[in-house]
């Protein structure tokens, strides 16, 4: 909990808290939603933008979460966190059939082999730099 505290508020503790649950597992079921809840509860916090991880994207943010996990690089799991916020905040939430046309459009509802092409494209628009390693 030391650690949390240090930490600037906002994505950098929220991926802390993220990556703390899923890692530690505290539950028999349903770790990796209350990881992402928490994750976004933070964030809310700060006036952020919460982040969804469409199923078109669900394989790069396990992959995210796997490298973390094993070779203690948390590149990749920042880099499609921040992707899915960006791309969460680009969408307006204000009338739920523009949202569902736009996540159809995007191809973000698709199983990744169907959909990552289309998607990749758009989140690309969205900008963002990370460097290696």
């Amino acid at each position: 909990f030391d650690v949390y505290q240090s930490l600037p508020v906002g994505m950098l503790r929220a991926v802390f808290i993220h990556f703390m649950i899923s890692e530690v597992h505290p539950f028999d079921d349903g770790n990796g939603r209350l990881a992402r809840i928490m994750l976004n509860v933070e964030l809310v916090s700060q006036d952020q933008y919460k982040l969804i991880i469409p199923i078109v994207h669900r394989d790069s943010y396990l992959n995210g979460l796997r490298t973390s996990t094993r070779r203690g690089s948390f590149r990749a799991m920042v880099k499609v966190l921040h992707q899915m916020q960006c791309y969460t905040a680009s969408l307006d939430w204000n009338e739920y059939g523009e949202v569902k046309t736009a996540i159809q459009k995007h191809a973000a509802d698709k199983e990744p082999d169907e959909g990552i092409p289309v998607f990749n494209k758009v989140i690309a628009k969205l900008g963002g730099q990370y460097p290696a390693g």
